[in-house]
């Protein structure tokens, strides 16, 4: 249904993204409506305007230097090429992924390179028009995930992965993050083995997750893919607890 759907789009390429075993843990009948609700907004003009006159505001009041610009804007703006520069791009981006998780309850999905760009004043972000309104219980959960994680609480984590379905994957997530979060190199196809890896072992505990995930794993693959064409390592820890403190 998914790849129906997308099909002909510049978001075909979402089905790469996700392990065929995720199908597998999330009832039919909600996976159709979250697909349902995704394409929709994404179709939808006004749908999308609804959801950017929620997250501009929010944004412009936020200490992030980012802005969301429109196609004649962003067109005339030059990628910049030289490292510092594309250290600032990465390092913005990966704030700008913790602050919407953190603080809206809708999200833009486009982290892909080709969404952003720099200008005179900060970064410049020209999202496609997929978009995410949250469950407010599973956002909340992912949250208190990352908490847990970067923040060193350890009970908060554990809470927040039993909440989410994901209490059996501890081990495998836990390796994902790895030890060392001050110099991450993202690599796609490291998070797809991983989100692969935590879908067989939900399914292996008949557990059923939220079509949520969906979204999630979509802006996530995003990032990824954005911070593996930069080439750079990134400071995850200091992002999130930038953020945090916002």
């Amino acid at each position: 249904m998914l790849a129906t759907l997308v099909k002909g789009t510049d978001w075909s390429q979402l089905t790469e993204y996700l392990s065929p075993v995720f199908f597998q843990v999330v009832p039919p009948l909600k996976m159709a409506k979250k697909i349902k609700s995704l394409m929709g907004g994404y179709l939808s003009t006004a749908e999308f305007s609804k959801a950017l006159a929620i997250i501009e505001p929010a944004l412009q009041r936020s200490a992030l230097n980012v802005s969301l610009a429109s196609k004649v804007t962003a067109a005339k703006v030059t990628i910049p090429a030289d490292e510092e520069s594309l250290k600032r791009q990465g390092n913005l981006v990966l704030r700008m992924y913790f602050w919407q998780i953190l603080n809206l309850d809708v999200a833009l999905l486009d982290f892909r390179r080709r969404a952003f760009n720099f200008g005179d004043e900060g970064l410049i972000w020209q999202p496609s028009s997929l978009f995410n309104y949250w469950d407010k219980e599973f956002i909340s959960s992912v949250r208190a995930m990352y908490v847990g994680f970067y923040l060193g609480k350890h009970e908060t984590m554990d809470a927040a992965l039993r909440k989410l379905g994901l209490f059996q994957a501890k081990d495998i997530l836990l390796d994902h993050f790895g030890s060392n979060q001050q110099n991450v190199r993202f690599r796609l196809a490291d998070f797809q083995a991983t989100f692969h890896e935590v879908f067989v072992a939900c399914k292996n505990a008949r557990s059923e997750l939220n079509p949520d995930f969906l979204a999630l794993g979509g802006m996530l693959a995003c990032l990824y893919e954005h911070l593996e064409q930069l080439d750079l390592e990134f400071d995850a820890r200091t992002a999130f607890q930038e953020v945090i403190t916002l």
